[in-house]
Order: structure tokens, then C-alpha cells, then sequence
């Protein structure tokens, strides 16, 4: 696995301890929270299925594509991500 995906876990962890923090115990903080600490959990899922494929794959010297895993890896960090920075701002603008 390469260092980037356990930086993006621990940004997503930051993110949404930065949420609570921000906004407490509220639906404005849990929720936004969740789905970063989701979107992350998720990148890391997918991106560790893309290295145990690689790696059960590679003495044969060919391992089968694994460009929708990460396709879905970055998607799965990304939209949680937007959501829950659309979902601060929301709730910032009606508070």
C-alpha cells in the first residue's frame, strides 16, 4: 500500500474530529464527521483489496487489472468528503 492512503485515513479522522470540535455534538458535527471518517475507512478498504490482488498476483507475473478498485477507492473518499464540506457549510449558513 503506498503512505498516501494512510494519510488520507488519518485526514478523514482529523476532518472529522476538526467537525465535533467545530460544531459539538450536534447534526452538524456527527454528521459530517461520519461521513468523512466513512469516506476514508472506504478508500483504505478498496485500496487494500488492490494490494492483496497485487500481491497474490505478482510472482505469477501478471496480476488482473485493478483500475475500477481504485476508481472506486477515490470516489468512495471524495463524494463523502464533498457531502459532508457542502453539509458544514449548510449548516454554517443556517445556524
Amino acid at each position: 500500500m503506498h503512505p498516501v492512503d494512510f494519510f488520507f485515513l488519518i485526514s478523514s479522522a482529523v476532518i472529522a474530529l476538526g467537525c465535533i470540535h467545530m460544531h459539538g455534538w450536534t447534526t452538524n458535527g456527527i454528521g459530517p464527521a461520519i461521513l468523512s471518517l466513512a469516506g476514508g475507512i472506504c478508500h483504505f478498504w478498496f485500496q487494500w483489496l488492490r494490494h492483496r490482488n497485487w500481491l497474490r498476483h505478482k510472482d505469477d507475473g501478471g496480476a488482473p487489472g485493478t483500475l475500477h478498485l481504485a476508481l472506486l477507492a477515490q470516489v468512495s473518499l471524495l463524494v463523502p468528503w464533498v457531502l459532508a464540506l457542502f453539509w458544514l457549510i449548510w449548516g454554517r449558513l443556517h445556524s
